[in-house]
């Protein structure tokens, strides 16, 4: 598993975020060997004149790729499956800071 996170405020009040990982399995049966890349990105205004609030709009999983893989091992065989999880959403969300 590796990931880098990274924020750009820039114009005005802009702040871009990006956040990449990415997750590689390997030794399960064929076909459920993954490498898998979520990129969540959004982009956020800082709003008021000190900054305590802000509205964001963001992306989950960029790139649909996210899966989830369950290996159970037994003393008479081996149970690979997918399981169901989150596809990409959008998301806008208003944040108000107290101080």
């Amino acid at each position: 598993t590796a990931s880098l996170k990274w924020v750009w405020e820039f114009w005005n009040g802009f702040v871009l975020n990006n956040q990449v990982s990415n997750a590689v399995t390997s030794g399960l049966s064929a076909g459920f060997n993954q490498n898998i890349i979520i990129w969540n990105l959004s982009v956020a205004k800082k709003l008021l004149a000190d900054e305590k609030a802000e509205i964001k709009f963001g992306v989950a999983d960029l790139l649909d790729q996210n899966k989830s893989v369950n290996s159970s091992v037994t003393s008479t065989y081996i149970d690979d499956t997918y399981n169901q999880v989150l596809p990409r959403y959008f998301i806008l969300t208003f944040t108000y800071t107290l101080r």
